[in-house]
């Protein structure tokens, strides 16, 4: 095997050791055929072209044909077999795999664009190894390309990374290590004895010794530190986890399961209660209190043992109680379902709580699906506080209000002056939030699954002033941020609608039953529950944030556009919780084992941009590595003046100069033409040099290379500033002699 070929094969495995690191991102499994088709076939034509001795660029060149070619089948099987223009929205295919990523949870369900996204990424890293390995012999840094499809589900996934992946990368690196070493061996000649009486060792057996006395500590090692990271485990055994009863805990992002499946047209019953109350109940799975311009986030919590102590900010223990009993069946979580505000709980299994947030949440082993199957129970007060008292109380200062308080310095100003003019005409908080969920709740906004465009205060913006429609999100979340603008605590709760009640008291609950809602924050009162989604759409407004009109009768609070009069409140609430329905478009649930979170459009764009920085800047590096070997000066005599004569016919062509024909001499009487002073002499001395290494027999003599490669420098120097700026950087860009080149040899000739 020639050193080159041992070289592009540590490359393709390096590459698609590290393609397995996205398994954990999808459920579907068919991005993985056809990557390793495309990095095979680019490793057998690096092979075959580099055996015809073509340059890196022709590598290159044909590695991109082999990736399209790929795609484009990929494409065209996911294609109707009928259409005027089958590739009409190929471009677009790219756009909505990120899209389908910033909305799903992982593992993603199967998806045609995704498919064609990693197999694309694969291609490209597979072609970025190759030439850094092979082409351009930068084998430490190998191990980038390969890194880069790692950092994908290491900084995207908010729960638990396996070790595994970060192994596979290292063990294709040393792989890429081994083939260089291999290579290395082979150009050793003397060998090793150790001891007379043995065998005489061959260099290899020697490199794969060391070898494993190297590799073998170093994944060891590896493997510790990797445990010590507090988002990784070790073959999802749970070691690494970061998990602590009395520490922090690394959660998954809820507000993915609310995006995941929001057109998936099958309504699936998740779980059953029954109540001792006649009305069903909200069941709460997680409570968001941090936002910022990526959004609504979870927080770094303490996870304490045993039952909730006192309600947060409540002043007197309500005296409506309930007793419940969930039964959960295909519902993967590590969020605990409950209704607010849990006294006691009783489930099988390692379960902590947030002492904010009562939010209760798995500490055990896979914790992502403690919930499937489960059955417990659980005491709980209803919190329903009475309008009258609400609506002159003001607003509190919760223990987090570090959190649920914070309205960062960089909310768009837009958003932050139509809070006000909604609120301006009344005096109280209660009022004041009564007044924003009406606003939400008029006309002026549609309810739909379709999520809005953009993200974070992008995503706001369009949803509160442009478009105006979007589904339980971006109510809950617009309303959150408007009252915390005029000085409520907020939160961000995400759960479960009552359901559907199919007996006296039992209820089923499905996948379109996932909602989100706000919690605002009033003293005596604590965390209060409104409602800004349309109703009749997803739910219904607590009768204690509905205000009365005129005095009398309750009706939803008018419109912020309209003209308003001061309003109360409803004097009181009603004794038993509205009940409320999901329409069939509601967001359903999907597995919460982990999420994308926000680092997700950081980390795509990193990498992102670093893969399109890295392939546009392919031509400069390819050409400044050739530059280098000439200028190093290995081989015979003769061959070093034929390369540096060639580096300066193709800095010629890279300035756009045409470069001469006939004898050295010749050539080098035309060029002096554009060169003055002592550079005219330069080049006709060095022109009689490469003349006398082509023709006379004898010419081996190093004294014949003195000077002659700083002289080339110059010569280069000349050239250029005879040039304008423009084409001077248009010749390090994007260099002509690269093309120039292969179109020559491809043709089989050279022009000189």
């Amino acid at each position: 095997m020639r050193n080159d070929d041992r070289l592009t094969l540590a490359s393709f495995v390096a590459t698609v050791l590290a393609m397995l690191t996205l398994l954990p991102l999808t459920q579907d499994r068919g991005f993985l055929l056809p990557g390793a088709i495309a990095a095979g076939m680019i490793a057998v034509a690096g092979v075959l072209l580099r055996r015809s001795r073509l340059a890196n660029d022709a590598v290159v060149l044909i590695g991109q044909c082999v990736v399209l070619l790929i795609i484009l089948a990929l494409y065209a099987g996911m294609m109707p077999a009928v259409s005027d223009n089958p590739f009409a929205n190929f471009a677009g295919q790219y756009g909505a795999a990120v899209e389908h990523l910033r909305t799903q949870a992982a593992p993603m369900e199967p998806n045609g664009p995704i498919k064609l996204l990693f197999t694309t990424a694969v291609g490209v890293i597979m072609i970025m190894t190759d030439l850094l390995v092979t082409g351009l012999r930068r084998h430490v840094w190998g191990i980038a390309p390969p890194l880069t499809l790692f950092l994908v589900p290491a900084m995207s996934l908010s729960g638990d990374v396996s070790v595994i992946g970060g192994l596979l990368v290292a063990i294709g690196y040393i792989g890429i290590l081994l083939a260089e070493g291999l290579n290395r061996a082979g150009r050793w000649t003397r060998g090793v004895e150790v001891v007379e009486d043995e065998p005489r060792r061959s260099p290899s057996s020697v490199l794969w010794g060391s070898a494993l006395l190297i590799a073998i500590p170093t994944i060891a090692l590896a493997v510790i530190g990797w445990m010590a990271v507090p988002t990784v485990s070790l073959l999802d055994t749970g070691l690494g986890s970061g998990r602590g009863k009395d520490g922090p805990l690394q959660l998954s992002d809820p507000t993915l399961d609310l995006r995941r499946q929001l057109n998936r047209p099958d309504d699936l019953t998740i779980m059953t209660y029954t109540t001792d109350r006649p009305t069903g109940t909200y069941l709460r799975l997680a409570s968001l209190p941090k936002f910022d311009n990526r959004g609504w986030q979870n927080a770094p919590i303490d996870v304490l043992d045993g039952q909730p102590g006192s309600i947060p900010g409540l002043a007197t223990d309500p005296a409506t109680r309930r007793h419940t009993t969930i039964n959960i069946g295909d519902f993967n979580s590590e969020y605990l379902p409950l209704p607010y505000a849990p006294r006691n709980v009783q489930a099988p299994g390692d379960w902590g709580h947030d002492g904010q947030s009562l939010v209760f949440l798995a500490t055990g082993a896979n914790r992502g699906e403690a919930t499937r199957g489960l059955k417990y129970s659980v005491d709980s007060v209803d919190i329903e506080p009475d309008g009258n008292a609400l609506s002159t109380a003001s607003a509190g200062v919760p223990a987090d209000s570090e959190l649920t308080s914070e309205v960062p310095g960089d909310v768009p100003q837009e958003i932050t002056d139509l809070a006000f003019e909604i609120t301006k005409d009344y005096r109280t908080p209660a009022l004041k939030a009564a007044a924003i969920q009406s606003y939400l709740r008029s006309d002026e906004f549609t309810y739909s699954t379709e999520p809005g465009p953009g993200s974070g205060y992008e995503s706001l913006t369009n949803f509160l002033l442009r478009d105006k429609y979007g589904y339980c999100e971006q109510y809950a979340g617009a309303m959150a941020l408007m009252s915390r603008i005029v000085g409520i605590p907020t939160r961000v709760s995400v759960g479960f609608l009552p359901g559907e009640q199919v007996s006296n008291d039992r209820w089923e609950v499905s996948t379109h039953d996932l909602h989100a809602w706000p919690e605002l924050y009033f003293e005596g009162h604590g965390w209060v529950r409104w409602e800004p989604t349309p109703a009749g759409e997803t739910a219904v407004a607590p009768p204690w944030t509905v205000a009365r009109e005129g005095g009398t009768g309750e009706s939803e609070p008018p419109s912020a556009s309209a003209t308003q009069t001061q309003e109360e409140p409803s004097a009181s609430a009603s004794s038993s919780e509205e009940s409320a329905s999901a329409s069939p478009s509601a967001g359903p649930v999907g597995t919460s084992e982990s999420g994308w979170g926000p680092l997700l459009p950081v980390a795509l764009s990193i990498i992102g941009g670093a893969l399109l920085l890295t392939l546009l800047s392919l031509p400069a590096l390819v050409r400044a590595a050739r530059r280098r070997a000439r200028f190093r000066g290995h081989g015979p005599v003769k061959d070093q003046v034929e390369g540096l004569w060639t580096e300066l016919r193709d800095t010629s062509y890279d300035l756009g100069r045409r470069w001469p024909t006939g004898s050295p001499r010749a050539i080098g009487r035309q060029v002096a033409t554009s060169l003055e002073g002592e550079q005219v002499h330069q080049m006709a001395r060095l022109s009689r040099t490469v003349e006398r290494a082509r023709y006379a027999p004898m010419f081996n003599r190093a004294e014949d290379l003195d000077g002659l490669p700083a002289l080339t420098q110059d010569l280069r120097k000349g050239l250029g500033r005879s040039s304008s700026r423009g084409r001077r950087l248009l010749s390090v860009i994007a260099p002509q002699s690269l093309w120039r080149q292969f179109l020559e040899r491809f043709q089989g000739r050279r022009g000189r």
